[in-house]
């Protein structure tokens, strides 16, 4: 697991939505490398104690809701052989019955392809717009589990929803404040003053990802100094 750093108040305020009950819907926003994954999977070990089940599935190749519903099925009823219905509708009934019979965490990571990035913000691809039923029923109807989803924009639908209930909540993740970051570049071995660690990450908005890259080459290229490496500003530019 990546090194988890200056998350903490986040965290809190996740554990606290979802071990007590308060939303059944939630998900981590923020742009590439910000650290949504790294959260949900410190909340994850954190919270394993209190589920039945944690179930990750990462959306990245976009599955048909039918193909998830079917997989996390089978899952719960671990793999015994019986007929599950055709109907998208159906089987989401089925999947609340298991939501409600069992503490479970769902973890939909890389949400956001299932959205259309040509479109307005928010609006799901053409021909996954039944994703909507499977979030409105888990926000709407009774279950002691949670669905987390983990995605780059966030869905129009859970702004609605938001507005509309009480189960539903988002957490939109920033860049690291300063103290924070700069553990991530001291515990890569650079070395600088306070002065070069500010404008280093500023520069790069207190992004853990694109921290560790630009480390990775101050280590290698400029023997860890953040000075040289800023020195150098026309061989590398802003991000």
């Amino acid at each position: 697991m990546s090194a988890f750093y200056g998350r903490t108040n986040q965290l809190n305020q996740l554990q606290q939505w979802i071990s007590k009950k308060q939303y059944s819907l939630v998900a981590i926003l923020g742009i590439g490398g910000i650290g949504k994954t790294t959260l949900a999977v410190k909340l994850a070990n954190n919270l394993q104690g209190e589920f039945n089940y944690i179930i990750w599935r990462n959306l990245r190749h976009a599955p048909p809701l039918k193909q998830l519903l079917v997989e996390l099925l089978q899952f719960l009823s671990h793999q015994q052989s019986f007929k599950l219905p055709e109907d998208i509708n159906a089987l989401i009934s089925s999947l609340i019955k298991c939501l409600q019979e069992h503490r479970c965490l769902i973890i939909l990571d890389d949400a956001e392809q299932l959205l259309n990035p040509g479109a307005i913000a928010g609006y799901y691809q053409a021909n996954y717009e039944d994703y909507g039923q499977l979030l409105r029923r888990v926000a709407q109807e009774k279950h002691q589990s949670a669905l987390l989803l983990i995605s780059w924009e966030k869905f129009l639908q859970l702004e609605l929803l938001e507005q509309k209930n009480n189960t539903t909540a988002s957490l939109t993740l920033k860049g690291l404040p300063t103290e924070e970051a700069e553990k991530i570049l001291v515990d890569n071995g650079l070395f600088g003053n306070t002065e070069e660690w500010e404008t280093l990450i500023t520069r790069y908005r207190g992004n853990p990802l694109a921290l560790n890259l630009v480390a990775t080459t101050i280590d290698k290229y400029f023997n860890g100094s953040v000075s040289k490496f800023l020195s150098l500003k026309e061989v590398f530019p802003n991000q």
